[in-house]
Protein backbone atom coordinates (compact mmCIF):
# COMPACT_ATOMS: atom_id res chain seq x y z
CA UNK A 1 0.00 0.00 0.00
CA UNK A 2 2.81 2.18 0.63
CA UNK A 3 5.47 3.94 -1.22
CA UNK A 4 9.10 2.64 -0.28
CA UNK A 5 11.40 3.24 1.15
CA UNK A 6 9.61 6.33 2.82
CA UNK A 7 12.73 8.11 3.74
CA UNK A 8 13.92 8.65 0.19
CA UNK A 9 11.23 11.52 -0.40
CA UNK A 10 12.35 15.11 0.71
CA UNK A 11 10.39 17.29 2.72
CA UNK A 12 11.40 20.74 4.31
CA UNK A 13 13.50 19.61 7.49
CA UNK A 14 10.94 19.84 10.30
CA UNK A 15 7.84 19.15 8.44
CA UNK A 16 5.57 16.97 10.21
CA UNK A 17 2.59 17.54 8.38
CA UNK A 18 1.66 17.20 4.66
CA UNK A 19 -1.70 17.69 2.59
CA UNK A 20 -4.04 15.01 1.32
CA UNK A 21 -2.39 14.66 -1.93
CA UNK A 22 0.90 14.42 -0.59
CA UNK A 23 -0.13 11.72 1.68
CA UNK A 24 -2.21 10.00 -1.02
CA UNK A 25 1.04 9.85 -3.36
CA UNK A 26 2.61 8.55 -0.05
CA UNK A 27 0.81 5.64 0.40
CA UNK A 28 -0.32 4.99 -3.28
CA UNK A 29 -3.99 5.92 -2.22
CA UNK A 30 -6.44 8.32 -4.12
CA UNK A 31 -7.10 11.70 -2.09
CA UNK A 32 -10.56 10.79 -2.46
CA UNK A 33 -10.33 7.45 -0.55
CA UNK A 34 -8.41 10.05 2.31
CA UNK A 35 -10.92 12.23 2.47
CA UNK A 36 -13.69 9.63 3.15
CA UNK A 37 -11.57 8.21 5.80
CA UNK A 38 -12.07 11.98 7.67
CA UNK A 39 -15.51 12.13 6.74
CA UNK A 40 -16.19 9.35 8.26
CA UNK A 41 -13.81 7.79 10.50
CA UNK A 42 -13.37 4.52 9.19
CA UNK A 43 -9.42 4.90 7.77
CA UNK A 44 -6.73 3.87 10.17
CA UNK A 45 -5.39 7.29 10.51
CA UNK A 46 -7.39 10.58 10.78
CA UNK A 47 -6.07 14.08 9.67
CA UNK A 48 -5.75 17.42 11.57
CA UNK A 49 -8.35 19.89 10.35
CA UNK A 50 -6.54 23.65 9.82
CA UNK A 51 -9.13 26.19 8.71
CA UNK A 52 -10.72 24.17 6.43
CA UNK A 53 -8.22 21.86 5.26
CA UNK A 54 -6.67 18.47 6.14
CA UNK A 55 -3.37 18.17 7.18
CA UNK A 56 -2.10 14.31 7.59
CA UNK A 57 0.88 13.85 10.59
CA UNK A 58 4.30 12.01 8.56
CA UNK A 59 4.35 9.64 11.79
CA UNK A 60 1.11 8.25 11.11
CA UNK A 61 2.23 7.61 7.38
CA UNK A 62 5.35 6.33 8.11
CA UNK A 63 3.77 4.06 10.80
CA UNK A 64 1.55 2.83 8.23
CA UNK A 65 3.63 1.68 6.03
CA UNK A 66 5.72 -0.28 8.57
Amino acid sequence: MCLKPLPLFRFDEGRLLVSTSEAAFLLKLRDQTLRKWAMDGSGPIQPLKIGNRLRWRLSDIEELCK
